[in-house]
């Protein structure tokens, strides 16, 4: 995988800000420092957590509804 030169934020970074902010113990102003980063990138890689974790939240939903509709057929036999 190859990583931009000017990335400030790891994958891994990205992995853990979300779970850290979410805990409520940490502030934004903390995580920046933590990271050294600005808060806006902290704001843009909660901002992208967000948006993945809707994605999958609907991801999700979809096949719960698909696998609801979807029967067995009468002629199936285990």
């Amino acid at each position: 995988m190859n990583i931009h030169k000017r990335t400030r934020l790891t994958l891994l970074d990205l992995q853990e800000i979300g779970p850290l902010y979410q805990t409520r113990l940490w502030k934004v102003a903390h995580l920046a420092e933590r990271f050294q980063v600005s808060r806006p990138t902290i704001y843009d890689a909660l901002k992208r957590a967000r948006n993945v974790s809707n994605v999958k939240r609907s991801a999700i939903t979809n096949l719960t509804q698909v696998s609801l509709f979807t029967s067995i057929p009468s002629g199936f036999h285990y």
